[in-house]
C-alpha cells in the first residue's frame, strides 16, 4: 500500500474513533444535560462538556491507534481499554469531577456541596463493562472493514456508513451509561421542578386531595409565595446508597433546601441564610 493510502485510512480510523467518543458523550451525558436544562438545573452540563472532550480525544486515539497496528487481538484489547475508561469515566465525572467544578463555578456552595463515593462502586463497574464494553467492542471490530469499504467508495455518501454504524452502536453504550449513574441523579431534580411548576399552575385552585398527595404537594405549600419567581436548582448531597438527596434551590436570590428519598419529595425548608451571605460576611469581616 502506498504512503497516502495509509495516511487516509488511519486519518479515517481516527475520525472514526471520534465518531465514537461524540456518540458516546451525548447518549451518557448530552441529554442528560438537555432534559436538566429543562428542569431548570443549574450548570446542567457540567458533565457533558468535559465527558466529551475526554471520550473525543481517547476516541480518536484509539481509533487511530486500531488501524495503525491493524491485528485482530490488539484491535480488541484496544477496544476494551476504550470500554473500561468509559466505565470509569461515568462514575469519575459525576463524583468527583462535578462535585469539583461545582465549588469552583460555585464557591458559595463549597460547605453544602456531599458528594460521597457509593456504595458498592464495584458492582456498577461491573454492570458498567456488561453493558458498554460489549457494543463498545463491536464497534471496534467493524471499524477496519467500515474505513477499508469507505476507501474503496467513490460514493460520497460512503463517510455515512461510519456515522450510522459507529454512531448507533456507541449511542447504545452511551444510553446504558445514562440508565447506571445520570438518570438516578436526573429523577429528583426533574421530580422537584415538576412539582413547584404544579403547585405554580395550580396557585388558587382547588386540588384533588388524591392528585395532591401523588405529587407531594404538602412538600412545597408554605414555598407559594416565592414559587413564581425564577428558580435554579442544585443537587448539593447525597447518601452513599443514592437514596437521600438534597437539592439546594435558588427562587431569585431567596434560597430553599429539598431533601427528596428514591425520587419522592419529602421536605423543603428556607435556608436562613443564603450561602452567598457567608462569603459576603466573611468578606467583610476582614
Amino acid at each position: 500500500m502506498s504512503d497516502q493510502f495509509l495516511k487516509r485510512k488511519q486519518l479515517l480510523g481516527a475520525l472514526y474513533g471520534l465518531i465514537a467518543g461524540v456518540a458516546f458523550a451525548f447518549t451518557a451525558w448530552g441529554i442528560d444535560g438537555i432534559a436538566l436544562s429543562r428542569a431548570h438545573a443549574s450548570y446542567p452540563f457540567i458533565k457533558f462538556l468535559p465527558g466529551l472532550i475526554l471520550c473525543a480525544l481517547l476516541g480518536t486515539l484509539f481509533g487511530w491507534m486500531s488501524i495503525r497496528i491493524g491485528k485482530g487481538l490488539v484491535t480488541i484489547a484496544i477496544w476494551l481499554i476504550f470500554a473500561f475508561v468509559l466505565v470509569w469515566s461515568i462514575i469519575w465525572l459525576p463524583f468527583k469531577l462535578t462535585p469539583t467544578l461545582l465549588r469552583v463555578l460555585q464557591p458559595s456552595l463549597a460547605d453544602w456541596i456531599d458528594f460521597p463515593m457509593i456504595a458498592n462502586v464495584d458492582q456498577f463497574r461491573i454492570v458498567g463493562m456488561m453493558a458498554i464494553a460489549l457494543p463498545t467492542i463491536i464497534c471496534g471490530l467493524l471499524e477496519s472493514n467500515i474505513v477499508e469499504m469507505v476507501l474503496m467508495s467513490s460514493h460520497k455518501g460512503a463517510l455515512l456508513t461510519i456515522i450510522l454504524v459507529c454512531g448507533l452502536l456507541m449511542s447504545l453504550a452511551g444510553s446504558a451509561g445514562d440508565e447506571i449513574i445520570a438518570k438516578i441523579l436526573r429523577e429528583p431534580v426533574q421530580v422537584l421542578d415538576n412539582l413547584f411548576q404544579f403547585a405554580i399552575d395550580h396557585q388558587g385552585k382547588e386540588i384533588d386531595i388524591k392528585l395532591a398527595r401523588r405529587m407531594h404537594y404538602s412538600t412545597v405549600r408554605d414555598l407559594e409565595e416565592i414559587l413564581p419567581r425564577s428558580r435554579r436548582l442544585t443537587l448539593i448531597a447525597f447518601d452513599e446508597n443514592l437514596a437521600q438527596m438534597n437539592i439546594l434551590v435558588n427562587f431569585d436570590g431567596i434560597w430553599v433546601k429539598c431533601t427528596t428519598i428514591y425520587s419522592q419529595p419529602t421536605m423543603c425548608e428556607h435556608v436562613l441564610q443564603a450561602p452567598v451571605y457567608y462569603i459576603s460576611q466573611s468578606i467583610s469581616s476582614y
